[in-house]
């Protein structure tokens, strides 16, 4: 993907080494009110979607005909496309929406819909953003031999009704913390004002936030809510951390670490410490899960200091080195950063359930500190800031 016709200005954000899955998605304008014209009887307006070899006979004004010789396309209209994008407010829950949407069509038998929204409406009721292949259980409902499945009207409606919608956004209430934090590091980033001690390009810092961001709504909630209170209890006078397994990629990491500051250490001389601290917690964290490749770690102060601040620290790691393994266990055994890991420490709602973090305390002891211009301790021969301290 390039910024310029030529092809020579490439898109930032994008890594050649990974492999992307491209959703297609059109969206109309001035339809919905011509729509609901035609179709009467108090219609929402949006278009119906069909998805037949062959159209049957007669004009189809305001229906999408998907053509199953090419890839998928999502239409949407002014009207679907706001109310699929305010239930589904997070980039992992639409994704997972647009490939559930093209599985029960593609894959299964449903190949009438009267409207995007009564799609999403029963999406929802499936418990959608929560489970695996969710119109798997339309699917099983109806008769092996009926090849055909039509999805009814009042889907929508039912959803909005039945209580869920409003449980949901309570249960969701304490997530957008988890978006707050997220804007605070991208608008640090995008304005200039992040720290950036080891020279890291706009496209690394992203990769940080984009961790943070690619967790679904309802993970959100339970990082915020137990974040929150992590630091709330915390004192002064311990380093303590909480890490929990991505919730949408089991070999991704999230870890929040709270260092107190100590006394007359200025703003500057904690922030370094603090970035230090969290390298020496994400090379821990590879030692006790060898299976996890992407570390993402969020730095901050204990519920009691007057000062708040907060920094990121990404690290991608395949394979400890035998000389990174050395300095991780050193770390653990000696400054106690991870040694003492317990599980969770009371029972979670069934939302929360598949999410369990682990939690450590330790009293406060500063790992080895590694200079920006030092020597990586990796082994690179190259300085830390250019290699493992990206």
């Amino acid at each position: 993907m390039y910024l310029d016709p030529k092809c020579e200005e490439r898109f930032p954000l994008l890594d050649s080494a990974e492999q992307y899955h491209l959703h297609l998605v059109a969206v109309t304008k001035n339809t919905y009110e011509v729509a609901a014209k035609h179709f009467g009887e108090n219609s929402t307006g949006s278009f119906m979607l069909f998805s037949f070899e062959e159209l049957p006979d007669g004009d189809l004004p305001f229906v999408v005909h998907d053509n199953r010789c090419k890839p998928y396309v999502h239409v949407f209209d002014e009207m679907t496309l706001q109310t699929v994008l305010s239930e589904l407010d997070t980039a992992p829950d639409f994704i997972k929406y647009l490939k559930d949407k093209e599985g029960a069509i593609r894959e299964g038998r449903m190949r009438s819909i009267p409207g995007e929204e009564q799609l999403l409406g029963s999406y929802m009721m499936l418990g959608g953003p929560l489970i695996e292949r969710p119109f798997k259980q339309f699917e099983d409902a109806a008769p092996k031999e009926v090849q055909v499945l039509q999805l009814g009207e009042g889907e929508w409606a039912e959803y909005v009704n039945s209580g869920t919608r409003e449980r949901l956004r309570q249960v969701n209430a304490a997530s957008y913390f988890w978006d707050k934090l997220i804007n605070r590091f991208a608008e640090a980033i995008l304005t200039g004002i992040a720290p950036n001690p080891t020279d890291a390009t706009v496209t690394m810092h992203e990769h940080a936030v984009r961790m943070i961001a690619s967790q679904p709504r309802h993970y959100r909630g339970i990082l915020a809510r137990e974040c929150q209170a992590k630091v709330a209890s915390t004192s002064g006078q311990f380093r303590i951390s909480m890490s929990f397994r991505s919730g949408t990629n089991s070999h991704c990491c999230l870890t929040l670490v709270i260092v107190p500051r100590h006394p007359g250490q200025d703003g500057d001389q904690y922030r370094e410490e603090r970035r230090s601290v969290l390298y020496a917690y994400g090379l821990v964290s590879k030692l006790q899960m060898p299976d996890v490749t992407t570390f993402t770690l969020i730095g901050t102060e204990p519920g009691d200091s007057e000062l708040r601040s907060e920094d990121v620290l990404i690290l991608k790691i395949d394979k400890l080195t035998p000389e990174l393994r050395v300095q991780a266990e050193a770390l653990m055994h000696e400054h106690r950063v991870l040694a003492d890991v317990t599980g969770p420490t009371h029972t979670r709602n069934a939302l929360a359930s598949v999410f369990a973090p682990r939690n450590s305390q330790s009293v406060l002891s500063p790992p080895t500190k590694i200079g920006r211009n030092a020597p990586c301790p990796c082994g690179s021969g190259q300085k830390f800031k250019k290699c493992c301290g990206r």
